[in-house]
């Protein structure tokens, strides 16, 4: 199980720490978003992630429904330096792991899912640079996100150590 004090692999191969445990529910910022949340697949995988998150492309931050993203993400937005947030599309390329020699992910196909507003998420809140890299459902390879999103419990995150734990997992 991931706990509280262990170290996530991020961007650039940083080690960032987790602090904290992020236990949000789909839908705890309907009130805020243009639009009720949705959970998102790519690539034909799970639906794992809500459309708000920021996956890094090889063009910079990207999320499945920027829209969403500049209401719920407005200061994190800011803290990297990002002015405008684009949607991921069909065609834009995930960034993976240094370790496994850069590998790109290319997005062929996105999906929306309306569900539960009560659906359970999980995230850390980590001290470095506020990224990990994930395996989501259906899929072999990590691809680059930030700490300020949220997946399903069984995507795999991989570990400092070179592991991988599932989110759900974390204590």
């Amino acid at each position: 199980d991931v706990e509280v004090g262990e170290e996530l692999i991020g961007r650039d191969g940083m080690v960032n720490e987790v602090t904290a445990l992020h236990r949000p529910k789909l839908g705890d910022e309907d009130h805020r978003a243009p639009h009720k949340q949705r959970m998102v697949s790519i690539n034909g995988g799970g639906f794992d992630t809500s459309e708000d998150h920021m996956f890094m492309t090889t063009e910079g931050w990207k999320t499945p429904d920027a829209a969403s993203c500049k209401v719920i993400h407005k200061k994190v937005l800011e803290q990297e330096d990002v002015v405008d947030i684009q949607d991921l599309e069909v065609g834009d390329e995930l960034v993976t792991p240094d370790e496994i020699g850069g590998e790109i992910v290319k997005v062929e196909s996105i999906e929306f899912r309306e569900d539960d507003s009560d659906l359970q998420l999980y995230n850390f809140i980590l001290k470095g640079n506020h990224t990990y890299h994930v395996v989501m459902e259906g899929h072999d390879t990590p691809v680059l996100v930030h700490n300020k999103c949220c997946f399903m419990e069984y995507v795999n995150v991989k570990m400092a150590d070179g592991t991988s734990q599932r989110i759900a997992d974390v204590k």
